[in-house]
């Protein structure tokens, strides 16, 4: 089968599933890029920095970038990647089906009726969480409804879901479950693990260079320090905390940096740290050190990832309940907790519960590593793999 994907530049979390896909033999793949933005490094405004992942991103896969004409290119803006030529691209490739992640640049949408009209089936993984998509009231979200419970999605031929809310997001819209297929949002776990199992013996040293003192209860996220992660919600939860003995690292950087920084300063906390941009390579020696993970993210944060990073590395988790990733990756009691979105008293109380059960923590981060198992590439192949009608031995199981 001669399947082509279409993303908008070269994303560390996707490229590594690219290059195993890559391997099926009854698979002709290509991957088709709006930008290279990724490749060449850009100052990404959200984390306020110039970002040029240290990962390869184009090894093991055939891939084909197109030129963008956008009078304003940028990665975050609908109008940021306009790509025409993907129309005549697919016009003589002629794949048997095109894998399209959503519709947030108008290549997307372009490369959808695209096909439409030259008769290439198309295939939707996209990240909407059916939690998120209900509290979206306006006379647009609804208009968008509207166009794709009984326009777009008719004509779409299989669906990705990466998860049970986006799942429930698609049933909800009409689609029917013989058109639905599980590709689980991942990471690349054998990287993570193997980096988990090299610095694990390393633990204490790791930690003493971070925190000073072996023994402090350090909590950890990751992510850019914008308003859709609600850092400032975590901050406050860890200030009502009110522990000398715990550190908050916040692995990121972001324009609330400063915010977060005079909070501290107005407060007296001494026990916070920003650690500023960290690429790939910089990142397993703070989920190693840390004693918890939390995910305090709002409205637009359909997933997650750093979750599955975290998970990986063994640690326990705290999420708010909108995230995607929540409602597929917290065993409840079993190695986190969920809370209400925005409510720092209950974020306080789950902090100083998995204080004051340390030694409980070592069961609940191996429950999170037994989770994530199963949000691997593999399970994206088969998934892929069963919707393209091929059948593999080894994705079975």
């Amino acid at each position: 089968m001669k399947l082509t994907i279409l993303n908008s530049h070269p994303i560390q979390y996707f490229t590594p599933l690219y290059k195993e896909l890559a391997k099926e033999k009854e698979l002709d793949l290509t991957v088709y890029y709006c930008s290279d933005h990724s490749i060449k490094g850009i100052v990404d405004k959200e984390f306020g920095t110039k970002v040029k992942w240290d990962i390869p991103l184009l090894e093991g896969y055939q891939s084909r970038f197109f030129k963008n004409f956008s009078l304003h290119k940028n990665p975050f803006k609908f109008m940021g990647m306009v790509n025409p030529g993907i129309f005549n691209a697919l016009r003589k490739d002629k794949p048997d089906a095109i894998l399209i992640h959503g519709w947030a640049y108008f290549s997307y949408v372009l490369a959808i009726f695209s096909a439409f009209v030259l008769g290439i089936p198309v295939w939707l993984r996209l990240e909407t969480p059916l939690n998120q998509e209900q509290l979206k009231t306006s006379r647009f979200s609804r208009f968008k409804q509207f166009v794709l419970k009984h326009i777009i999605f008719p004509r779409i031929d299989k669906f990705l879901f990466i998860g049970q809310q986006n799942k429930a997001f698609y049933l909800h819209m009409g689609v029917t479950e013989e058109k639905l297929f599980f590709t689980p949002y991942c990471v690349d776990n054998l990287r993570f693990q193997a980096e988990y199992n090299e610095l694990r013996n390393q633990r204490t040293e790791i930690r003493q260079q971070l925190v000073d003192h072996d023994q402090t209860f350090i909590v950890l996220t990751s992510g850019k320090l914008i308003e859709k992660k609600r850092p400032m919600d975590l901050l406050k939860a860890f200030h009502l905390l009110d522990k000398s003995d715990c550190h908050l690292i916040f692995l990121g950087d972001g324009e609330l940096r400063k915010d977060i920084a005079q909070y501290c300063v107005e407060n007296g906390l001494t026990n916070v740290t920003i650690t500023g941009f960290k690429n790939q390579s910089e990142l397993a020696k703070y989920y190693v050190a840390a004693d918890l993970f939390v995910l305090p993210s709002g409205m637009d944060e359909t997933w997650g990832l750093v979750s599955n990073e975290a998970m990986n590395f063994h640690l326990p988790l705290i999420a708010s309940d909108l995230p995607g990733s929540a409602h597929d990756l917290i065993d409840e009691g079993k190695n986190g907790f969920v809370y209400p979105t925005g409510d720092e008293k209950a974020l306080t109380g789950y902090l100083e519960l998995m204080h004051n059960k340390k030694n409980e923590l070592n069961k609940w981060g191996y429950r999170s590593s037994e989770i994530v198992a199963n949000y691997s590439y593999k399970q994206v192949i088969k998934g892929i793999c069963q919707a393209a009608g091929i059948k593999i031995d080894s994705y079975d199981s």
